[in-house]
């Protein structure tokens, strides 16, 4: 009986060997990966953010923060010239950041930043009616 359990258990580990470096299986290893790469590259965008909003304040919620590898891609825009320099900074502190493709610009880009109080304005343009 022990004569015939050897190649039996033989056979079976060889097609256990063959299907697991099947090309099905690989695709599933591979995409198995591709998530944990993205969980890994959102993560890190959450936690520059979130380091941006720490020490930029309001300035760091009109940058848009994208992660892929090692690199952080920076985009948007901030108030004064000496924090798009501080916000690649902050980013390349974040443990997994090596590289910082920053692309923030110093402006307000479309932001609605009223001068005025809104009653302000509607007492403004009843003032103007005939």
């Amino acid at each position: 009986m022990k004569k015939n359990l050897i190649p039996i258990l033989a056979v079976a580990l060889s097609l256990t060997w063959l299907l697991s470096a099947s090309p099905a299986n690989a695709a599933g290893r591979s995409q198995a990966v591709s998530t944990i790469s993205t969980d890994v590259s959102d993560e890190l965008s959450t936690t520059v953010k979130a380091r941006l909003i720490d020490k930029l304040g309001a300035d760091a919620l009109w940058i848009t923060v994208s992660v892929t590898g090692d690199t952080a891609t920076l985009t948007g825009d901030v108030t004064k010239l000496p924090r798009v320099a501080r916000a690649e900074q902050l980013a390349l502190s974040v443990k997994g950041i090596r590289k910082v493709d920053n692309q923030v610009t110093v402006g307000a880009n479309g932001r609605s930043c009223p001068t005025r109080h809104p009653k302000e304005d509607r007492a403004a343009s009843n003032s103007q009616k005939p």
